[in-house]
């Protein structure tokens, strides 16, 4: 139970971002909701196993976002909306 309303906790900012910019059909909200699938599927494959090409598919997002995040700065909603 108390897992859940971790998780809970833990999605609702992005979803709502995420929301709030498919709304407006900005590109963003592609690329966002791409990380937020990989990560989820990364926390997945702790509790259930995934196939070996869906796990390497998802820790190669997360690592090339987070690669790009480090060396490009990205705007956050107040600079880009």
């Amino acid at each position: 139970m108390l897992s859940i309303l971790a998780l809970i906790y833990a999605l609702a900012p992005p979803l709502s971002y995420l929301l709030l910019f498919s709304l407006g059909l900005h590109r963003s909200a592609v690329i966002d909701a791409g990380i937020a699938l990989s990560c989820v599927l990364l926390a997945l494959s702790s509790f259930k196993r995934l196939p070996f090409a869906v796990w390497l598919c998802s820790v190669t997002i997360v690592l090339l976002s987070a690669t790009i995040g480090y060396v490009h700065h990205f705007r956050d909603s107040g600079e880009s909306g």
